[in-house]
């Protein structure tokens, strides 16, 4: 488990207290509901399956580089139908750095960018229905036979 923002804090512990840094990570993946970890731990495990099998280097994975990560994002675009996957990945991938005190590539403007881009090309307008009308509500009632 690392965190690079913390280093120089877990070099200077004492050995008792180094050997309990990977609780950090067990505990605070607590802070989401059950189902959203879960959720946000496959949808990261998309992130560097794409990643490997692009021939990312492992280091520029975890964490993120955000032109490599806003590559991901516009090949999710590319496939998907509803704006889902591209929030699911960009959040899960905020989430897993956040977990470790890395800097996450979701506070790049050109991730930020694309994840509205995303949104806008991949959302659909609702179309509202008309309201019941009282009139409309009479005419069922008279014509299932209630008087």
């Amino acid at each position: 488990m690392r965190f690079q923002c913390f280093s120089d804090d877990i070099e200077e512990l004492p050995e008792v207290l180094a050997e309990k840094v990977p609780l950090i990570p067990e505990l605070r993946v607590s802070v989401r509901a059950d189902s959203t970890t879960k959720s946000y731990m496959n949808a990261f495990q998309r992130w560097k399956f794409w990643a490997s099998s692009n021939s990312v280097r492992e280091d520029d994975i975890l964490p993120a580089k955000p032109f490599i990560f806003a590559l991901y994002l516009c090949s999710l675009v590319q496939s998907a139908s509803t704006p889902s996957p591209v929030i699911k990945a960009f959040y899960s991938v905020k989430y897993v750095h956040d977990l470790y005190g890395l800097k996450s590539p979701t506070k790049s403007i050109l991730v930020k960018n694309l994840l509205e881009a995303a949104k806008r090309r991949l959302s659909h307008s609702v179309v509202r229905k008309e309201p019941i009308t009282s009139k409309i509500l009479g005419d069922m009632w008279s014509h299932f036979g209630c008087k």
